[in-house]
């Protein structure tokens, strides 16, 4: 929608404010929605984009204006970029601290954002403080909350360190989202490489099942965890990320299926879908840029 629609719209807004005698609108109101739908178009594609920055800021301009005899002539595309500012402002660096359950790793491999770290708990500890920079005492108490609070075995499993830079309601609503799908990509990729060194003997776990992924960051603020209901188990060796190929296309992989902003049909079709032949036949019956991108991989 054009930037001069969204003006007109949110001079309709601020008219009505001030017809009704009202400082502040809400979705109850029509000419609210009209403008937060045409903020929306105009900023939805920016990877910071939040639902409550975008009403907040909204809010804040036309609570600003209702005394005001006249507005701008530009004030919506003035309160486009005051959004999209303060999107920026609000992006914190944020690590995940996911779990692989029932992974194997025989070595730290690091490569982009991604960490993937072995070792007992106080190595893992010193691991994540090094890559993360954080206090290491805020470090070792949260891993104990979490442990008390949400799985006692969180630390016993090979653990992705993942760096997002994100505002935190966006990092903290899709955080589990974001685990799974990663649990997903993986599995995928191993029955692409399937070798006898990367599926290994489906043995009992001996440590419980997690079902959460815990969020840390520079400010206290930014500590929180994820989770999700069905046990996502990945009993298979992460070694072959060591290969630079190989984290290529998982790195392309996580842009397209985690990170990307498309979600068309076959997005969700290949989160859903299972792995090998049966998601072949699935995908096929898809027509789509994501399609042809699996394609261009040597995935399909």
């Amino acid at each position: 929608m054009g930037k001069s629609k969204v003006n007109q719209l949110y001079k309709n807004a601020w008219q009505f404010m001030r017809r009704e005698n009202r400082k502040e609108l809400n979705f109850d109101d029509q000419v609210y929605i009209n403008l937060i739908s045409a903020l929306y178009e105009n900023v939805k594609n920016n990877p910071l984009f939040c639902e409550d920055i975008l009403t907040i800021c909204t809010d804040r301009f036309l609570n600003d204006d209702f005394e005001k005899d006249k507005v701008d002539e530009n004030r919506g595309e003035n309160l486009i970029q005051n959004i999209l500012k303060t999107l920026e402002l609000n992006k914190k660096v944020h690590y995940l601290l996911i779990p692989i359950t029932g992974a194997r790793l025989s070595f730290d491999i690091h490569f982009e954002s991604f960490h993937f770290i072995d070792g007992d708990e106080e190595e893992k500890e010193k691991k994540i403080q090094q890559i993360t920079g954080l206090n290491r005492n805020k470090i070792h108490d949260f891993i104990i909350h979490t442990k008390k609070s949400r799985s006692k075995d969180f630390m016993m499993y090979p653990i992705l360190v993942l760096q997002i830079d994100n505002v935190h309601s966006n990092v903290y609503r899709s955080a589990s989202v974001i685990a799974q799908r990663i649990f997903q990509i993986i599995k995928l990729m191993v029955y692409k490489f399937e070798t006898k060194q990367d599926i290994y003997e489906l043995v009992t776990n001996r440590y419980e099942p997690n079902y959460h992924v815990a969020i840390i960051g520079e400010e206290d603020w930014q500590f929180g965890h994820g989770n999700w209901w069905n046990l996502i188990q990945c009993k298979y060796s992460l070694d072959f990320l060591s290969e630079p190929n190989k984290q290529n296309e998982f790195i392309d992989l996580a842009k397209t299926f985690v990170f990307g902003n498309c979600r068309d049909e076959l997005h969700y079709c290949f989160l859903q879908a299972l792995f090998g032949e049966k998601c072949k036949i699935f995908l096929e019956n898809v027509a789509s840029p994501n399609w042809r991108k699996l394609q261009s991989f040597g995935w399909l």
